[in-house]
């Protein structure tokens, strides 16, 4: 009997012993937390002792025994995800566990406002960690392309503009698929079927779009500008586009001269009759609907009235009655 009772006491003693050092860590964690924030690793197949190792060492958790013991206790050691992390100053190692189940690994926030060409997109990727020329050479690349589903020289105008949120593993194919995806998924489900049933390709669609959206600046005209456009295309006018001439130059010039307009390129619509060869910069979906869906008016000419907006015109006497308007106002 009395081995059982000394026995009980020992259990008790070490009991205890556990309570008070879970509680001693319990109140640690609760008062000693980081007060930095910090980026941490955690690789894929890592164990729990050592994710608690690598936290306790990056100053994340203050107790790496109460981190396993609440890992295990919960049965979500073998549940902590693989990813890069950000870990905020202040976290109770319950919250730095559930973060780790969550696996809300830290993106990159990146931007691809509309209106770019493939090589301005392409100088802007090392804010991700990427190189401009591995990803103008792929995107170019002809076997790449046609992987992709497209019969076109490169894919520029099929890099979708938007903000995309990225993990730090993120590599050139990865991020031009995604932007492909992108591009289908916020054009118009019928797209194809509507550019036939106006005698266009999708490409020729997306190429008059990428025109449009050089030329407007406020969404309420796209389908107007692209009524012109189309007005111009029926008739066999020349489209006389001025972004067009920018981008035959490499360059966006804000006023172009007449020397300008000479330059001798496909990409030169005021040389050329019909639409260039292929899109002049990544159009967003509202120019492309504007492409699809154009505004029903007979105007033929427009020019930019220095606000932003645009005087359009039916006549040639109109449109340069308005042209002497607007250099008045200059």
């Amino acid at each position: 009997m009395r081995k059982f009772i000394l026995f009980l006491l020992i259990l008790l003693a070490i009991g205890a012993g556990f309570g008070y050092t879970w509680f001693q860590g319990l109140k640690v964690d609760m008062h000693a937390r980081s007060q930095t924030a910090c980026t941490i690793k955690i690789d894929p197949g890592m164990s729990v002792q050592k994710i608690a190792q690598i936290l306790h060492e990056q100053g994340v958790i203050s107790n790496p025994d109460l981190f396993r013991w609440k890992a295990y206790y919960q049965k979500i050691d073998k549940s902590l995800k693989a990813g890069e992390y950000l870990f905020d100053k202040g976290l109770t190692i319950q919250q730095t566990l559930d973060l780790l189940v969550s696996g809300k690994t830290v993106y990159q926030v990146f931007t691809v406002p509309e209106g770019l060409t493939m090589a301005q997109i392409a100088e802007r990727v090392a804010e991700i960690n990427l190189e401009s020329e591995e990803f103008i050479a792929l995107a170019s690349d002809s076997a790449f392309v046609r992987s992709l589903g497209f019969s076109v020289r490169t894919l520029e105008g099929y890099l979708y503009p938007d903000t995309y949120y990225l993990s730090d593993e993120v590599d050139d194919e990865l991020f031009i698929r995604r932007m492909v995806g992108e591009f289908w998924n916020q054009i118009p489900k019928n797209s194809k079927q509507r550019a036939d049933s106006m005698g266009f390709s999708l490409h020729e669609i997306v190429t008059l779009a990428s025109i449009i959206e050089g030329e407007a600046q406020v969404d309420s005209e796209r389908t107007i500008i692209s009524a012109v456009y189309h007005n111009r295309l029926r008739l066999g006018h020349k489209l006389e586009a001025d972004p067009t001439v920018q981008y035959a130059h490499g360059t966006r010039k804000k006023r172009l001269l007449y020397k300008d307009l000479e330059i001798d390129s496909p990409y030169n619509t005021y040389l050329y009759p019909g639409l260039p060869p292929g899109p002049i910069n990544s159009p967003g979906s509202a120019s492309i609907r504007a492409a699809l869906y154009p505004a029903n008016v007979d105007y033929f000419f427009f020019v930019a009235s220095g606000d932003g907006t645009h005087i359009f015109t039916k006549t040639a006497t109109e449109h340069n009655r308005a042209r002497r308007t607007v250099r008045k106002k200059r």
